[in-house]
């Protein structure tokens, strides 16, 4: 039992920085998350990885309050390194995010998917400002 929960792949944010952008043309405001993630697999047991590899994960940057979708990305996996870096970057709806961010400056709910292991997603909170 020990073996298959050591095989599942460990994903860790290395990174999240905000950043808020007017766009020049329409004055539209505009959010980009910059992110990188570290997924880090355990080489020993290769014939136990295949049950718990999974080839993908969902990305999902919502509101604080209301828990609203401002985005969601998908970023593939390969099968061959032990550790893989990944680096994404969200668009994202900055007025829509700043209204419902709540207190103190407001935050950003950032959640990740593993799209074969249910219960195992990690959240974090994310300052805008």
């Amino acid at each position: 039992m020990l073996d298959s929960l050591y095989s599942i792949p460990k994903v860790t944010v290395s990174e999240a920085k905000i950043r808020h952008i007017t766009e020049k043309d329409s004055g539209k405001s505009r959010g980009v998350l910059q992110l990188k993630l570290e997924v880090e697999r355990d080489t020993l047991n290769s014939k136990d990885n295949d049950a718990h590899e999974f080839a993908s994960l969902v990305i999902v940057l919502g509101t604080f309050e209301r828990r609203m979708l401002l985005v969601q990305i998908n970023a593939s996996l390969g099968r061959s390194k032990t550790v893989l870096s990944i680096e994404k970057e969200l668009n994202f709806d900055w007025d829509a995010a700043n209204a419902d961010g709540g207190e103190g400056g407001g935050y950003v709910i950032l959640r990740i998917l593993r799209d074969s292991i249910r219960g195992m997603d990690l959240e974090m909170q994310i300052k805008l400002r």
